[in-house]
């Protein structure tokens, strides 16, 4: 019998900090959590589902005060249903979500390595990649998958997108250092940005995740980065954005930009010196405008 979850965990799954959750269970009475032999608070599987439902709609800018007296089924009659762009996503999804859950998800692997041997990557990427990520995120949120298959998928499509990166030439136009700052543990976005700007022929330098702004500053120095592109996932404290990209934007040289971009960037005000990338393709265009001004 699965004995729940510890705050830790849910933290880390919901995105919801575990001080908010205490502020929650005191304020509201939800959550409403059991103990276990230690005292420690115990989170059921309803716990969760409801608090990723709660967590969506504050990220389409609902207020928590409004929202976390309401049950299960008053929050799903507030939320909008999530749309798929690509027709083939949308066709193929449900077959490869079931291929996700079985056993050793080969069958997962093959569909997506099919698909993406059809089309040049940046064509995959933006056309497939995204759209099936955001898909599978959707149905992770919604209870539909378990949180050790999203992670199945996310580590999945990581080993399939690097290898389809180191495959392409290296790159000669501006070096582009991709990262994501402390306590941000989501490092697929930065792979699919990586992608198209690798077939731009950008020089990339990526970190990976969870980097210290200390260390960020030593690295674009090190490599003479032209731009410091982040990712900020919906799961990021919204609060921490504004002041840790500030924080890096008047201590990095003036001839380095910042591109930010990721869903946890979907409802931060505008920022001076910070390029927002709210789709993926922007990535692109930002690079594009680099050539054209250095060409001008």
């Amino acid at each position: 019998m699965h004995n729940g979850y510890p705050i830790a965990f849910i933290e880390r799954a919901t995105g919801i900090s575990r001080e908010t959750l205490r502020i929650w269970e005191r304020r509201y009475g939800f959550p409403a959590p059991a103990r276990d032999a230690q005292g420690d608070r115990i989170y059921s599987q309803g716990d969760m589902d409801r608090l990723r439902r709660i967590k969506r709609l504050m990220d389409q800018g609902h207020r928590p005060g409004k929202l976390v007296p309401l049950g299960v089924k008053a929050l799903a009659r507030l939320e909008v249903p999530a749309r798929t762009e690509m027709p083939e996503v949308a066709e193929g999804l449900e077959d490869f979500l079931t291929l996700l859950r079985r056993p050793g998800a080969e069958g997962a692997r093959d569909w997506l390595r099919r698909r993406m041997a059809r089309e040049p990557l940046a064509s995959v990427t933006t056309g497939l990649l995204e759209p099936l990520t955001r898909a599978v995120g959707d149905a992770w949120a919604a209870g539909r998958l378990c949180v050790h298959e999203e992670h199945l998928y996310s580590e999945m499509m990581s080993r399939l997108l690097r290898g389809a990166i180191d495959a392409l030439p290296p790159g000669t136009g501006p070096t582009i250092l991709l990262t994501t700052l402390s306590e941000e543990r989501h490092g697929l976005s930065l792979l699919m940005v990586e992608a198209l700007l690798r077939a731009e022929d950008a020089r990339c330098i990526n970190l990976g995740v969870d980097t210290p702004i200390p260390e960020i500053l030593l690295a674009v120095e090190r490599h003479g980065a032209r731009v410091l592109a982040l990712s900020f996932s919906r799961a990021f404290p919204r609060r921490r954005i504004g002041p840790q990209l500030t924080a890096l934007r008047e201590q990095l040289p003036a001839g380095c930009q910042i591109w930010a971009g990721g869903g946890g960037m979907a409802h931060c005000k505008p920022l001076p010196g910070i390029q927002v990338c709210h789709e993926l393709p922007d990535a692109t265009a930002l690079l594009a405008a680099m050539g054209a001004t250095e060409v001008g």
